[in-house]
C-alpha cells in the first residue's frame, strides 16, 4: 500500500469519526461525556505493541498530558525484545472526543516517529504515524485501550496496534 493510500485512509478515518461522534443523537439525553478530562490531568498506560511487518512485538509505555478538555501531548516509547532489537519513540497531539457513552474515551492521534534498530545492522528511521484509539474507564483513574494506527518511514508504511491499562497520576 503507498503512503499516498494510506495518508488518504487516515484522513477518511479521522473525518468520519469525527462526524460520528461529533452530532448528539436524536433523543440522545444530556448527560456528562464519558471522561472528564481536565487541563494538567496525566495518564500513564504500560502497554504491548505489534506492527503487521514481521509480527514483532515491543512492550512500552504511553504518556498523555491534557492541554484541554479534549486536547492532549504525549507519545510512546517502546523497546522490542526479539533480534533485532530497537527502540521506537512516537510523540503525538491527540483530540478526544465527547461522545454520550459513560466511561468511554474515543480519541486520534498524529505525530512523528523514530525508530532506532539495534545489532550488526544498526539504522535510525524518522518517519511520521497516526492513529485512532478507544479506551474503557472501569474507575475514574484507571482504564484499558486499544489503538489501531499507521506508520511510515523511509522503508514503507507498516500497521501497529497496541493495548494496555491506564492510570491516572
Amino acid at each position: 500500500m503507498t503512503s499516498k493510500k494510506i495518508s488518504c485512509l487516515a484522513l477518511f478515518l479521522v473525518l468520519a469519526a469525527s462526524l460520528a461522534f461529533s452530532a448528539d443523537p436524536p433523543d440522545a439525553q444530556k448527560q456528562s461525556s464519558a471522561v472528564a478530562f481536565n487541563v494538567g490531568d496525566f495518564y500513564l498506560s504500560p502497554q504491548v505493541l505489534g506492527t503487521s511487518t514481521g509480527g514483532k512485538i515491543a512492550l512500552g509505555a504511553n504518556a498523555e498530558y491534557f492541554l484541554s478538555k479534549t486536547i492532549a501531548i504525549g507519545g510512546d516509547a517502546a523497546f522490542y525484545v526479539e533480534s533485532p532489537g530497537g527502540l521506537t519513540i512516537f510523540p503525538d497531539v491527540e483530540y478526544h472526543f465527547s461522545v454520550q457513552v459513560r466511561s468511554l474515551d474515543v480519541y486520534v492521534g498524529a505525530g512523528p516517529s523514530l525508530y532506532f534498530r539495534f545489532g550488526t545492522n544498526s539504522k535510525t528511521l524518522f518517519g511520521g504515524k497516526g492513529f485512532a484509539a478507544a479506551r474503557y474507564f472501569f474507575t475514574p483513574g484507571t482504564g484499558v485501550f486499544l489503538k489501531l494506527g499507521v506508520a511510515t518511514n523511509e522503508n514503507g508504511a507498516t500497521g501497529y496496534g497496541a493495548i494496555g491499562i491506564s492510570f491516572k497520576i
